[in-house]
């Protein structure tokens, strides 16, 4: 591996079994994985698991590169295999087809159609929004972004009391996706706009 890693925290991915089961509706330890860094094929319970943080990462355990991140939040499960991530509700998932029980290892091939989209919006009003409908527009407008590969994105929330940006600020500090958040420069809208970057 390239780094030392503390061996208190890592797992093999067996310790997810249960969540993984609970996400693909079948034992999914047996599927084997792709690195996509070093090309290492390996059992998905095989896997390196770290599980003591806002959500599971299991790498690879020849270049530690991360290869599966599942992070379950109340509105939704978040799962990023490879690099593409989709955000579903555990209770819409649906196994589309199973292997025979007597198969000891299966692969899983995954293929995403993402719809064609023009230049993906980098900003969001949401002076005039009630707070609810502003959070609402915030999820939708976070996920959109991810999608299109947006990094950098604005929330334009303006002066007025000042209860949209405070909820707002409450909304990001808890976002799986956010990375950090800041006031806008002087001459990018100051404290009327936030400025925010998402995890790669």
């Amino acid at each position: 591996m390239t780094e030392a890693m503390d061996d208190d925290l890592v797992l093999d991915g067996n310790a997810v079994a249960g969540t993984l089961a609970e996400i693909y509706g079948d034992d999914m330890t047996t599927v084997l994985a792709e690195c996509a860094s070093c090309g290492k094929v390996d059992h998905v319970g095989g896997l390196l698991a770290f599980v003591h943080a806002p959500g599971i990462v299991l790498r690879c355990t020849a270049c530690a590169t991360v290869m599966i991140r599942i992070v379950q939040t109340p509105k939704g499960t978040f799962v990023d295999v490879r690099g593409k991530r989709m955000r579903a509700s555990v209770r819409d998932l649906r196994l589309l087809s199973a292997a025979p029980a007597q198969a000891a290892a299966a692969k899983v091939n995954v293929h995403v159609e993402l719809q064609p989209r023009d230049t993906a919006p980098t900003d969001l009003n949401v002076i005039g929004c009630s707070v609810d409908e502003a959070l609402s527009r915030a999820e939708r407008f976070l996920d959109e972004s991810l999608l299109s590969d947006q990094r950098v994105v604005r929330f334009i929330h303006g002066y007025g009391t000042g209860q949209l940006k405070r909820a707002l600020t409450g909304f990001l500090q808890q976002h799986p996706l956010v990375a950090r958040f800041a006031t806008a420069p002087p001459e990018q809208g100051g404290g009327g706009v936030t400025v925010v970057e998402l995890k790669d």
